[in-house]
């Protein structure tokens, strides 16, 4: 559920609260897409290595509440890789780096909010010679008191991309 806040004035009238209400709500529920070319290298990518390093969703404070909804891959070099989304409330104790696994500290275990999954089979390509797009849809990964919304993409198995390939799209509301 989500809350939405407002502030009136004495003397307001019904009709005057009532689009304040409705702005607040209207605001609220607008879904967020933010878009990322993920800054990937032409080295081949091992299990677990970051891709293109983290990018950041947002920045706030005190702290928002919402829930990410769905993300789209476009991947122009149709390797269809599983590739792992890991939300993260700020960034990690050490500097997360596209091309190398994540190097977890037990202080990141709680910075962990979720996950969105892209695997294989979500893939579909455009075309003989277009690129192949993954979207995930459906989901609701809920977070909450969050200051920095973090995705660091992670492939699950062996790839190959061209550099500055992959593009990133993920929707959230709050």
């Amino acid at each position: 559920m989500a809350y939405v806040t407002t502030s009136y004035r004495l003397g307001d009238t019904h009709h005057t609260l009532l689009k304040k209400i409705l702005s607040a709500v209207n605001r609220s529920a607008c879904p967020h897409v933010n878009t990322y070319t993920l800054a990937t290298s032409t080295t081949p990518y091992a299990d677990y290595d970051v891709l293109g390093g983290a990018v950041t969703l947002f920045t706030d404070t005190p702290g928002r509440h919402g829930h990410v909804l769905g993300a789209t891959l476009v991947d122009p070099d149709n390797q269809g890789s599983h590739i792992e989304l890991i939300l993260l409330n700020g960034d990690l104790a050490n500097p997360v780096t596209d091309n190398q696994p994540i190097s977890w500290s037990s202080s990141d275990y709680n910075k962990i909010i979720g996950r969105l999954s892209i695997s294989g089979v979500d893939y579909i390509r455009l075309g003989s010679d277009g690129p192949s797009v993954a979207t995930v849809t459906g989901v609701y990964v809920p977070f909450e008191h969050v200051t920095k919304l973090v995705v660091v993409p992670v492939v699950m198995s062996i790839a190959s991309y061209s550099a500055n390939s992959l593009r990133l799209k993920v929707a959230w509301v709050d």
